[in-house]
């Protein structure tokens, strides 16, 4: 089995999608509707993970500032997260700061997009996927 994609409840998901696709280089597979009540699929450029950025008839989106940046973020693969951030924040992003250093070297860099949804900025010298396991 594998995971097909990732449900995200936001309060914008066609704006989100808009965003991540123009400044992300995200994928839209399928959008429709609008911000109020729109569903918005997006994959990223490796073309390996999908999310579903979409808005419940019934319930509140996700309020990703409710959470901390470790809790609740996407991890994005770049070459230089610094000048990536820099770029981000040009674009409407706003920076947390630098994530902690763990197991895993490599520059991380901590900002949220414009709806506040955390985004992880790194550049692992092993990538996950070359883990052993």
């Amino acid at each position: 089995m594998r995971a097909e994609h990732i449900g995200i409840c936001v309060p914008a998901p066609i704006s989100m999608g808009n965003w991540y696709r123009d400044h992300l280089g995200f994928e839209i597979l399928r959008s429709g509707g609008d911000d109020a009540e729109g569903v918005c699929f997006i994959m990223d450029s490796a073309g390996k993970t999908v999310l579903e950025l979409g808005k419940l008839a019934k319930g509140p989106p996700l309020d990703p500032r409710s959470f901390l940046p470790l809790q609740l973020h996407i991890a994005i693969d770049c070459d230089d997260p610094t000048a990536e951030a820099q770029r981000l924040m040009a674009a409407g992003a706003e920076l947390i700061g630098e994530s902690p250093r763990n197991a895993y070297p490599g520059e991380k860099i901590l900002i949220r997009d414009p709806w506040g949804f955390a985004i992880q900025l790194l550049n692992r010298q092993t990538k996950l996927s070359q883990d052993s396991r």
